[in-house]
């Protein structure tokens, strides 16, 4: 079907389905392996003792510290004091408290955990490979109470020879599950240092693209670049603290992918001038393809409805949320002044009651006439006959009403003299409707045969039952 002949019940349900379909891809999906090997059962049941060698933490459903014990404090230089009640992502190197950030929502549906690779910064800034594990304490309703970990020192495994994979393996592997990739940029060398993922999201492998300062804006959007390089600058300046921007940029293929680059300056030199950045990139195309659908739907169908001959107007609850031009112009208010006002405004006094309950009916999903007549006000106080078409769509979680007003003031007016004019002539005039039901019957034909359009609603029944005998002849 071509947009033009769409009508406005299908433009409403597309632009629904579009809506849902943004919130489904704005949704990051991770991934989080467990296993068997986790912290005692008896840790369930309270903070493990104080004499544990290895550096244990408690958290709260936000990932906030409830206590670390004395070989955590041991590791990394802060006293408890300045620990608990901060978020734990505040103690992880910058590249890392975004990854877990997004990560730490998956962990508190698991039982537990196991080998999630980080790096903590001690109180010093030294970084500290850490592997975490740990059970989870759920309550009764399956909400997360408490995350107890032990969080294992690894700097020595970290400089062996299975260093490149064994520190941030776990991370890598949840973070390309939620279709994001983390890169490191070395300013003084002008190099960048991108994980697998990010090279993966456009389709290279790692060793078919060198990522420097250059081959990165051969491949980004020109259209996009000076937004780009204005946040750079800004953060390079010390004017802003977190680099933040949307881009397209070109893949292997020669397509455009929308990514979302998020980073900060994690180490300067001594007169300030950053000389590293980490962070991470997410390929946001699904997202971007989905508001752009219902951007081009909300247009098309603003457009509709703005040229429409009839009022409209959209009410969330009983809150008039959007009125039409022809809405304003019809019932004598300036543009826009409608919007926030309880939509019984549009009506006379005495129909309110029924078109208030026939509101809430629908809010409460039941099958209501969506057809009727009514009687409007304008805001002079002036009464119009109306007929109105009301159907209930839904507002995100929330039933709306989408409402058609049409002004039949003329129309009955001129119903009006036209059954004066007939009923005041010496002869009959029935009015049969194109779908062949009778329309009008004066009351001199309903004298002369003695049958309404209630008994006879169909104007060729009606020829046949008033002139039968002739019918008959002529057979």
């Amino acid at each position: 079907m071509e947009d033009c002949d769409k009508t406005k019940d299908e433009l409403i349900e597309e632009l629904v389905v579009l809506r849902e379909k943004l919130v489904e891809f704005s949704t990051a999906h991770n991934k989080v392996f467990v296993s068997q090997d986790a912290p005692r059962q008896d840790d369930l049941h309270g903070f493990p003792h104080e004499s544990r060698p290895v550096a244990c933490q408690t958290l709260d459903e936000k990932g906030r510290f409830l206590e670390v014990n004395q070989a955590w404090i041991n590791m990394t230089g802060y006293s408890r004091g300045e620990v608990v009640g901060k978020w734990f992502g505040d103690f992880l190197c910058p590249a890392y408290r975004e990854p877990f950030e997004i990560c730490f929502s998956k962990f508190k549906k698991a039982s537990e955990i196991q080998d999630v690779a980080l790096q903590i910064t001690n109180k010093d800034g030294v970084e500290i490979p850490v592997c975490l594990e740990g059970r989870i304490l759920h309550d009764q309703k399956s909400n997360l109470k408490r995350f107890h970990c032990t969080v294992h020192d690894v700097s020595a495994a970290s400089r062996s020879e299975q260093e490149p994979k064994g520190n941030q393996e776990m991370m890598l592997i949840a973070l390309e599950g939620a279709r994001l990739g983390i890169w490191d940029w070395d300013l003084i060398a002008g190099k960048a240092i991108w994980s697998y993922g990010t090279h993966g999201m456009l389709g290279y492998k790692t060793d078919e693209f060198h990522a420097d300062l250059k081959n990165w804006k051969r491949l980004v959007h020109p259209d996009d670049w000076q937004k780009v390089a204005n946040n750079l600058n800004l953060l390079m300046k010390g004017k802003a603290t977190r680099f933040n921007v949307e881009y397209r940029i070109r893949d292997k293929s020669g397509d455009w992918v929308w990514t979302e680059v998020k980073g900060s300056v994690v180490q300067r030199d001594e007169a300030g001038s950053p000389v590293r950045m980490t962070g991470i990139v997410a390929d946001v195309t699904d997202r971007k393809k989905a508001e752009e659908a219902i951007k081009v739907s909300e247009q098309r169908y603003r457009t509709l409805v703005e040229t429409s001959f009839d009022g409209i107007f959209l009410q969330k609850g009983t809150t008039i949320v959007f009125a039409n031009e022809r809405l304003h112009e019809m019932l004598g208010y300036e543009q826009g002044e409608l919007v926030g006002k309880n939509h019984w405004i549009v009506y006379h006094p005495d129909d309110r009651p029924m078109t208030r309950a026939r509101a809430q009916a629908r809010l409460r999903g039941e099958i209501v006439t969506e057809r009727y007549e009514v009687r409007l006000q304008t805001k002079d106080g002036t009464v119009l006959n109306g007929e109105i078409r009301a159907k209930a769509f839904k507002f995100g979680e929330q039933l709306g009403i989408q409402v058609w007003v049409r002004d039949i003031s003329e129309e009955k007016r001129a119903k009006e003299k036209f059954q004066t004019l007939v009923e005041n002539v010496p002869f009959g005039t029935i009015i049969i409707e194109h779908d062949g039901k009778l329309g009008y019957v004066s009351p001199q034909v309903k004298s002369m045969f003695g049958y309404s359009p209630d008994e006879i609603p169909r104007g060729s029944d009606w020829m046949e039952k008033s002139y039968r005998t002739r019918i008959i002849e002529k057979k």
